[in-house]
This record gives C-alpha cells, sequence and structure tokens, in this order.
C-alpha cells in the first residue's frame, strides 16, 4: 500500500516545481548538491536513490521526460502540466 510519495520525490517535484522550467538530471544534482561551500560531491547511493525516485515519478505520470536522453539531447524533467494546474487551483482556494 502507497504512503505518498516519499522524501526523496517530494525534494524532487518542489526543484522541478521552483525552477519553472525542464531540468537535466546535472540541474537537479546542481541543485540538491550545491558546490559551495563545502564541496560534498554526492556518493553513489544518493545519485541511485535519486534516480530511482525520478524514475518512480516519471512512470506515475507525475512528471514529463522530454529528450533523446543522449549527450547532444538529454532526457529534460518537467511536471505535468495537469497536476501542476491542480495545485494552483487548491492554492488559490486556500488563499
Amino acid at each position: 500500500m502507497s504512503r505518498g510519495p516519499g522524501t526523496l520525490q517530494q525534494y524532487l517535484f518542489q526543484a522541478m516545481r521552483h525552477s519553472g522550467k525542464p531540468l537535466t538530471f546535472a540541474e537537479i544534482l546542481e541543485t540538491a548538491y550545491p558546490p559551495e561551500p563545502h564541496e560534498y560531491q554526492p556518493v553513489l547511493w544518493e545519485l541511485r536513490s535519486l534516480r530511482r525516485a525520478l524514475y518512480a515519478m516519471v512512470k506515475d505520470d507525475g512528471v514529463i521526460r522530454t529528450g533523446a536522453g543522449g549527450p547532444a539531447d538529454p532526457y529534460r524533467y518537467c511536471i505535468n502540466p495537469i497536476i501542476e494546474a491542480v495545485i494552483r487551483a487548491q492554492e488559490q482556494r486556500v488563499t
């Protein structure tokens, strides 16, 4: 039984929502692990966890993946416009 999106999925969703444009996985990593001030490099299990969370979001149609996936045209990820419209409608109802 699913209990909703996990912590990493929530983080990825917020990162994509605040960017306002489709992001590559490298851009998502820059958001998650900024180069300053400590120069921390994520370990392999962290990268694998982020990729799995992102893949699950694409599989569940919460995120749309565009691009061919090659070096010249990497995958770019953005929130499904239908989900974005629902979130905005809920925000307008609350405020």
